[in-house]
């Protein structure tokens, strides 16, 4: 069942499997992004999933830190060029900047997003990759931690 909400507010639903956010980290500051992660955090039990479907950006250089979680590692781009493909894979990086000029908001790395989920008291624990040229498609599955 999906039900509208005001995510600033806390969570009414208790009794879920999965709280899904789609496109919705991307338009909010760390400290907003803190709230709306937050609130799903104190309504989630032990056995509820948080799926985020939302841009994940990649560093121009390979990222060691976050080598633990499945999946978090993206196939690199075949030499000479850069890892995160450089050029064709502007377009995120655009939209980056987009949404820190409009909004306020971003599009985080792996690191970023695991360190934003860990201060709302959640645990990533698995990265899924869509296609590396099309906005939203990137999914993060987090746990409570």
């Amino acid at each position: 069942m999906y039900a509208a909400h005001d995510f600033f507010t806390p969570q009414p639903e208790r009794k879920v499997a999965v709280f899904l956010i789609r496109m919705i980290l991307h338009d909010w500051s760390n400290e907003y992004s803190l709230k709306i992660l937050r609130n799903l955090r104190d309504a989630a039990g032990n056995d509820n999933k948080l799926l985020i479907v939302d841009n994940i950006i990649s560093y121009a250089c390979e990222e060691s830190a976050t080598k633990d979680i499945p999946g978090a590692e993206r196939p690199s781009a075949p030499a000479p060029l850069l890892p995160n493909f450089g050029q064709a894979s502007a377009i995120a990086y655009f939209m980056d900047i987009n949404m820190l000029g409009l909004v306020n908001g971003q599009e985080r790395t792996v690191l970023q997003l695991k360190e934003l989920l860990a201060e709302a008291r959640w645990k990533l624990v698995e990265i899924y990759y869509g296609n590396p040229f099309a906005a939203g498609q990137s999914k993060a599955i987090a746990v409570p931690a």
